[in-house]
């Protein structure tokens, strides 16, 4: 019998599951918060929920030209479930337009920051709604992230204003949107996601973008379709995280925004993190990289 006969994969693909389902986590967070950033740039010249139509405009039109490429058939677009379907593009849409609005007078790290309370809403949700399993370590792990949050934005600091509500109500209908990814997922594949939240999020954007409207330039469609590329990379990986391993568990990889944020932050506005910054985001990732190793030891054969 061959070395690979021998492999017992009952003992290895439980640990290479969670690895790939953090390492999807975290490229995921990296690809919205290039999204966060880069519309950022531009909401002195066009109103966020104009933003977010240009975005899933450009996100519909990729995933079809990726749809045709690669020949998919339609009875992938098969569901049963358009309704939650078209929720959960319904709280996408709302996640980003209040994160947008907060955009345009906070700096791109502490918005970061405040939209951590994502993973919190994560947490509580998947276990009334989903019924997974919370043990004390993921509870530790999201209560010390969200210490360090607190350390970043510094109460009483100037940072809770309309500003800061709105991030938290995007962290809340972000947070639905994965309770929704988590539902979803067992039964549609991946193909399916991509396109039914492309579609729906066009749906919803475009209900509300004849309010806002203002007319895009060239450059506009340009960063429309860069974010667009962003978008759907940042989906593909939420779903295929959400394949590998359970939400409450990626929730404090979540957190791995942060550091994105910060190196986008430098490079397009020339913003530093301050002490407060650094120590805040030491405690969220010892408090993700903890969970993690925890998680690794119990799925470990004896």
């Amino acid at each position: 019998m061959s070395g690979k006969a021998r492999r017992n994969p009952a003992t290895v693909t439980p640990q290479s599951k969670i690895s790939l389902g953090v390492l999807f986590t975290v490229l995921a967070v990296g690809c919205t918060a290039a999204v966060d950033s880069v519309s950022k740039y531009f909401t002195k010249d066009l109103h966020a929920v104009v933003l977010v139509w240009g975005y899933f405009v450009a996100i519909f039109l990729q995933v079809v030209i990726i749809g045709l490429a690669t020949r998919q058939p339609m009875a992938t677009l098969a569901t049963n479930h358009r309704g939650l379907h078209f929720a959960r593009a319904g709280f996408l849409v709302l996640a980003i337009a209040f994160l947008f609005v907060g955009l345009t007078t906070m700096q791109v790290a502490d918005a970061v920051a405040i939209s951590f309370t994502t993973s919190s809403f994560v947490v509580v949700l998947s276990a009334t709604i989903l019924g997974e399993r919370v043990g004390p370590r993921r509870w530790f792990a999201v209560g010390a992230g969200l210490i360090g949050v607190l350390v970043i934005v510094r109460p009483g600091g100037g940072l809770f204003q309309w500003a800061s509500l709105a991030v938290v109500l995007s962290a809340f209908f972000m947070g639905c949107f994965h309770i929704a990814t988590r539902k979803l997922i067992a039964t549609n594949s991946t193909a399916t996601m991509l396109f039914y939240t492309a579609a729906f999020g066009l749906v919803w954007s475009s209900l509300l973008v004849p309010f806002f409207w203002a007319t895009p330039t060239v450059l506009h469609w340009s960063i429309f379709l860069s974010t667009g590329f962003f978008g759907v990379a940042a989906h593909f990986c939420f779903i295929k995280a959400s394949e590998m391993a359970e939400a409450s568990l990626l929730a404090p990889f979540i957190y791995a925004k942060l550091i994105w944020g910060i190196l986008f932050g430098f490079l397009l506005f020339g913003q530093l993190p301050n002490f407060n910054t650094l120590a805040g985001c030491t405690l969220i990732i010892a408090a993700g990289l903890y969970v993690f190793y925890r998680e690794r030891q119990a799925v470990m054969p004896t």
